[in-house]
């Protein structure tokens, strides 16, 4: 669970340095109390912006990768203060909803490495 605006912020944020797939990896850092949002292109350089993890449960997911542009329209569009990013891999889509309505959800392929 995730504050909808830091986290939409923080994609934003390191999308200048995403690379030709416009890709921002995520992944939670070892406390897994935050989440890394990453980006990097050879020729300007990377962007790493930690978001608060508000809630957390299940197995730990290593790191994952999106195009940002998709990321961010699907965090944009939900309504609420706050989201849940529903993962099961990092080879299978994601489920974004928002954490206090179960009526609307979005979801968004990560890029296979």
């Amino acid at each position: 669970v995730f504050d909808r605006e830091q986290l939409a912020g923080a994609i934003k944020l390191v999308s200048n340095f995403s690379g030709k797939t416009s890709d921002v990896k995520l992944h939670p850092t070892a406390d897994e109390k935050t989440l890394e949002v990453f980006a990097s292109n050879q020729l300007v350089g990377e962007n790493v912006y930690q978001v608060p993890i508000k809630k957390k449960k299940g197995e730990d997911i290593r790191e994952i990768v999106f195009n940002w542009r998709y990321l961010y329209d699907g965090i944009r569009a939900l309504p609420g203060n706050t989201i849940t990013i529903a993962l099961t891999n990092e080879q299978k889509p994601a489920i974004l909803k928002p954490t206090d309505d179960d009526s609307v959800f979005y979801i968004v392929m990560p890029i296979q490495q």
